[in-house]
C-alpha cells in the first residue's frame, strides 16, 4: 500500500493563499514573520499552513530554482559567522559569538560558523560549495573585513556582493556595529585623574587603526579637560605581542634573558607614573602580574585599568579586582544579527556604523595616587 505522504504533492504557498483568500506575497511575508502583516492575518496564514501540512523545507529546492530562473534573490535565512580558531577559549570572542547566535535565532535565521586561521596567510576552511549553492545570505566578521582576503573572496564567490557586517571594527563597503571606545577610554582616564594621578602609561596597540585613534582621542579629551598636556602627562608603550591574550597563570613575567621585564625597567626610570591603562584586560593583567612579581603593590603603588571587561583578576573570595571598561559584546553581536537581516531583506540599503555605549566598572585595582 502506498502512503498518503508518498502520493500527495507538496503543499505550496499558493495553496495557502487560496485557502485564506490572500495574495501569494502576503502569505510569504506572514510565514517569515514580516511586521507589515497584521497579527490576525499572520495567525490565520499560520493556521492554514499547519492544517494543510505545509513543509517549507520540502518546497525550498523548487522555490530556489524558480526564483533563480526569474533573476530574483533567494533568501535562505542563513548567515555565516567567521570566528577565530580560539573562540572557545577567549571570552571576548565567545561573547560576540553568543550574541550573534541569539540575535539570529530571534530573527528566525540559522548561523553557519566558519573558523578563520589564527595566523594571517594560512588557508581557512573552504566554503565554496555552500556559497555556490546559494546557502548563505550574508556574512558577519569579528574584525576589520578589509584585512582579510578570504572574506573578500568569499563575498564574490556567490556571484554578488553578499551583505557584510563587521563587529567592533568599522569597515568600507559594509555595515558595522562598534563600541564607543572613545567614551570608554575617556571615562577610564577621567577616573584616574579624579584619583589624583597625573602621569599615566598607556599600553597601546603597536599600529594605528580606528580603535586606537578613538581611544587616544578619549585619553586626550580627559587630559585636556583637566588642563594637562598629553606630551608631558601621557606615556605610551606598545603592548608586548603575547600580552594580547590572557595570562596562562599568575607567575611574574620576566625578560627573555631572565632579567627585569622592560615594563619594570621603564617604570623604575619614570617614578612619576602612578597608573597604567591597558589596551585590553589581558594587557592589564600581564602588567599586574609583572609588576607584582617585581615588588609593586596594586593599587597602593600603581593603579591599573583594563578594557573590555572580559578577563577578571580573581580576588580572595572569587571577586573580580580589575577596574575595566565594559564593552557590551553580546549586545554588539545581537545588534549585528538584526542589522544584517535588515540588509538581507533590503530594509537598509546604505552601509552604516552603529555605536553602542561602554561603561566603566570601578573595582579594587585603582586607588588614589601615591604621594610622590
Amino acid at each position: 500500500m502506498t502512503s498518503h505522504a508518498a502520493t500527495s504533492r507538496a503543499v505550496t504557498l499558493q495553496d495557502i493563499a487560496d485557502r485564506c483568500g490572500l495574495s501569494l506575497f502576503t502569505v510569504s511575508l506572514a510565514l517569515r514573520g514580516d511586521p507589515r502583516v497584521k497579527p490576525a492575518t499572520a495567525e490565520r496564514v499560520r493556521a492554514a499552513a499547519a492544517e494543510l501540512g505545509y513543509d517549507p523545507a520540502r518546497n525550498q529546492a523548487a522555490r530556489r530554482m524558480a526564483m533563480l530562473r526569474h533573476g530574483r534573490q533567494v533568501i535562505n535565512r542563513v548567515v555565516a559567522l567567521f570566528v577565530p580558531e580560539n573562540v572557545e577559549e577567549v571570552a571576548y570572542y565567545n561573547r560576540l559569538f553568543w550574541g550573534v547566535l541569539h540575535g539570529l535565532v530571534a530573527e528566525g535565521y540559522a548561523m553557519l560558523v566558519n573558523k578563520l586561521p589564527c595566523a594571517k596567510g594560512q588557508p581557512g576552511p573552504d566554503l565554496t560549495p555552500l556559497v555556490r549553492q546559494g546557502d548563505i545570505d550574508g556574512i558577519i566578521v569579528p574584525e576589520n573585513p578589509a584585512a582579510d582576503a578570504q572574506v573578500a573572496a568569499l563575498r564574490q564567490r556567490a556571484g554578488r556582493a553578499l551583505p557584510l557586517v563587521s563587529l567592533i571594527w568599522p569597515g568600507e563597503d559594509c555595515s558595522s556595529v562598534v563600541a564607543d571606545d572613545e567614551a570608554g577610554m575617556y571615562a577610564a582616564t577621567r577616573h584616574l585623574l579624579d584619583l589624583g594621578h597625573r602621569e599615566l602609561l598607556y599600553l597601546a596597540q603597536a599600529y594605528s587603526n580606528a580603535l586606537s585613534r578613538w581611544r587616544m582621542a578619549g585619553i586626550g579629551r580627559a587630559l585636556a579637560e583637566a588642563g594637562l598636556s598629553p606630551d608631558r602627562c601621557l606615556h605610551t608603550m606598545p603592548v608586548f605581542p603575547y600580552w594580547y591574550s590572557p595570562p596562562s597563570d599568575a607567575r611574574a613575567h620576566r625578560a627573555e634573558d631572565g632579567g627585569e621585564h622592560p615594563l619594570v625597567r621603564w617604570l623604575r626610570a619614570h617614578p612619576a607614573v602612578t597608573a597604567v591603562l591597558g589596551w585590553n584586560d589581558s594587557a592589564a593583567l600581564h602588567a599586574w602580574y609583572t609588576l607584582e612579581g617585581a615588588g609593586w603593590r596594586i593599587p597602593a603603588d600603581i593603579s591599573i585599568i583594563g578594557f573590555d571587561d572580559t578577563t577578571p583578576m580573581p580576588g580572595p573570595a572569587g571577586e573580580n579586582l580589575l577596574t575595566s571598561v565594559r564593552v557590551p559584546l553580546r549586545d554588539i553581536g545581537a545588534e549585528a544579527a538584526r542589522l544584517i537581516v535588515r540588509r538581507i531583506h533590503g530594509d537598509l540599503t546604505d552601509d552604516e556604523c552603529r555605536t553602542l555605549p561602554t561603561t566603566l566598572e570601578v573595582r579594587a585595582s585603582t586607588a588614589p595616587a601615591r604621594a610622590r
